[in-house]
């Protein structure tokens, strides 16, 4: 099977590519900042990469097509999975933000 790779389905997978790039910006940031200027940071860039992505994906809702040769599909149940891993992912760095500062596990990483 020959998979045929355009430009155009990179957009499919924008909401990913954005959270990605939002987790490598926060372990950037505080391997260049260790200390507390690095952390929030850090933090921010993770916030930051999550609302892209949710943002993207609310954007594209509604958006029914293939990339990849078919390998990827993008529906409405994708989008339903985006947003609820997206939702989750920013609920858990909200809610571990003040818990990490009590244990002493500020570090992005």
């Amino acid at each position: 099977m020959n998979v045929a790779f355009d430009l155009a389905d990179l957009s499919l997978i924008l909401p990913e590519l954005l959270v990605l790039g939002g987790a490598f910006l926060a372990l950037l940031a505080d391997m260049v900042w260790p200390s507390k200027v690095g952390r929030n940071l850090g933090f921010l860039a993770g916030l930051a990469g999550l609302g892209a992505g949710l943002g993207s994906t609310c954007l594209a809702w509604g958006q029914h097509s293939s990339a990849f040769s078919g390998l990827l599909t993008v529906d409405a149940l994708t989008g339903i999975v985006r947003l609820a891993v997206l939702a989750t992912a920013l609920a858990c760095l909200l809610l571990s933000r003040p818990v990490a500062g009590q244990m002493g596990l500020e570090r992005a990483e």
